[in-house]
C-alpha cells in the first residue's frame, strides 16, 4: 500500500490543487499541518484525506517525518509532495512499476495554468536524486531499516540519499 504525505503551511490557496490531481489515484492521502493555527477539516468533505495537526511549527521536513512516524507500519510505500504541487493523474501508476525497488523516481508531471504539463525533474541530476524528496517513492522500511529520517535542526525539505540506490522509471 502507498501513502502520500504532504506538509501543509499556509496551504488553503493551493491544496485542494493538489488533492484533486491525487483524488482517483492508488494512494492514501495525509496532511501535515504543520503549526499554522488554521483549520481543515472543511476538506474532509471534498477529499477522502485524513489530517495530523501539530502545534508547533518545525517545517515541512518534521511535518513529513511527523506523519510518517504516526502512519509507518500501515504502509509499504510513500511518496512525499508539497501543498503547491499538482501531480499527473498518472503518477502514481508511473512509480508503481519500480516496486519492489527501495526508491524510485521518475519524471512526474506537474500541471501548469494552461492546462500542459511540464516535468518537476530532470533525469539524472544529483540535485534532485540526492536532495529533493519529492517525485520519489519510498519504502518505508528502506527508510526505517536504514534510520533515514528528516533532520530536526534543518527547517527545508531535503533528505540525503545515495544515488545508487535509486531506480528511474520515466
Amino acid at each position: 500500500m502507498i501513502c502520500t504525505i504532504i506538509p501543509v503551511y499556509h496551504a488553503k490557496e493551493t491544496i485542494t490543487r493538489l488533492l484533486d490531481s491525487l483524488k482517483n489515484q492508488d494512494t492514501d492521502v495525509y496532511l501535515s499541518v504543520d503549526g499554522d493555527g488554521e483549520n481543515y477539516d472543511y476538506l474532509l468533505n471534498t477529499y477522502d484525506i485524513a489530517i495530523f495537526y501539530f502545534d508547533e511549527n518545525l517545517g515541512a521536513g518534521q511535518a513529513r517525518q511527523r506523519a510518517l512516524d504516526k502512519i509507518h507500519k500501515e504502509y509499504d510505500y510513500v511518496l512525499f509532495a508539497d501543498a503547491d504541487d499538482i501531480l499527473s493523474p498518472i503518477a502514481i501508476d508511473i512509480l508503481k512499476k519500480g516496486i519492489p525497488h527501495d526508491i524510485v523516481m521518475s519524471n512526474i508531471l506537474r500541471k501548469l495554468e494552461n492546462d500542459t504539463y511540464t516535468e518537476m525533474q530532470a533525469k539524472n541530476t544529483s540535485h534532485f536524486t540526492c536532495s529533493w524528496c519529492g517525485g520519489k517513492l519510498y519504502s518505508i522500511k528502506y527508510l526505517y531499516d536504514n534510520k533515514i529520517r528528516f533532520r530536526k535542526d534543518i527547517r527545508i525539505n531535503d533528505v540525503r540519499i545515495n544515488e545508487d540506490k535509486i531506480i528511474f522509471f520515466g
